[in-house]
């Protein structure tokens, strides 16, 4: 496998996988790991005692990312380009920089493998199975934990758009291969992937990476849902457009989270979609206090 640079220089943790038969497969995010619930359960208690959500206002956190394209040699070439990677680049920073976050691209590169090129999310559950994979992963994943990477595929396996790992303390050296979001290339602006082509999966995606859960959590009304008080309680996720607000949870509080990135509704969908004021909070702490520190 010989991988082409285009420009340099500038927890899957075990991975909770959603159930890939149903409706949910959008994402391959599923319910936090009991170890990742505690972790953002601390980070809600330092949020309150530090009051984080005054200090986010004066603060914004610049994060490197790393993009890989993985194009299989069948499929259209203009699929994944240095223009197309950059264009989605832009649009991460187009989506977070009203929040206090911005992205600075630190490599891009691409490869053209069929082997590679079609990625299944089983992969995680038996690595050593497929060595190769292994070492391309090993080979490209770039920084440490507070450096973002994502792989964009020509294909995704179980009908998804995307999975990535969620933010850990005490996340292991030897597994850091594992950390990062790994995207359906037709995802990315102008791309293949119907309803779901503006870029907004990879903004999704990094949402996880940042401490971000589905606004519907587990799916109960009366669960702790996402983990954040400012997203409506909800029970199931919002597709396509809704001619009317969908409200999963009656009684009570708002309506289903249909505009938020957080949501499976279509990219072209609304004008302004948008995290609440406590997602930013989560992901401002989340970075801070679990990523950027453990270099």
């Amino acid at each position: 496998m010989q991988i082409k640079h285009i420009l340099t220089a500038i927890g899957l943790a075990p991975l909770g996988l959603a159930d890939s038969t149903g409706p949910h497969s959008w994402c391959g995010i599923g319910a936090p790991s009991e170890q990742t619930s505690k972790d953002l359960d601390s980070l809600r208690a330092f949020e309150i005692a530090s009051r984080t959500s005054i200090r986010i206002q004066q603060q914004t956190i610049n994060i490197p990312i790393h993009l890989h394209g993985v194009l299989d040699p069948d499929a259209d070439s203009e699929s994944i380009t240095t223009e197309s990677l950059r264009a989605q680049f832009d649009v991460m920073n187009q989506a977070y920089g009203p929040y206090g976050i911005q992205f600075t691209l630190i490599t891009m590169d691409r490869v053209t493998d069929s082997r590679l090129a079609n990625f299944n999310t089983s992969f995680f559950r038996d690595p050593e199975a497929d060595q190769y994979r292994l070492d391309y992963l090993k080979a490209t994943r770039k920084g440490g934990y507070g450096e973002l990477n994502i792989w964009l595929y020509t294909s995704l396996g179980d009908g998804l758009n995307g999975v990535c790992t969620l933010p850990r303390a005490n996340y292991p050296a030897e597994e850091l291969w594992r950390d990062g979001c790994h995207v359906a290339a037709g995802t990315m602006p102008g791309g293949d992937r119907n309803r779901y082509n503006v870029g907004f999966t990879a903004v999704h995606e990094t949402g996880h990476w940042l401490g971000l859960l589905h606004p519907w959590g587990d799916g109960d009304c009366d669960g702790a849902g996402d983990r954040i008080d400012d997203t409506p309680p909800q029970s199931t996720p919002v597709f396509g457009c809704p001619a009317t607000p969908q409200n999963s949870c009656p009684g009570r509080r708002g309506i289903d989270n249909a505009d938020n990135y957080m949501d499976y509704a279509d990219d072209t969908c609304y004008d302004g979609q948008k995290f609440t004021v406590g997602q930013q909070i989560r992901m401002h702490s989340s970075y801070t206090q679990l990523r950027s520190i453990r270099h």
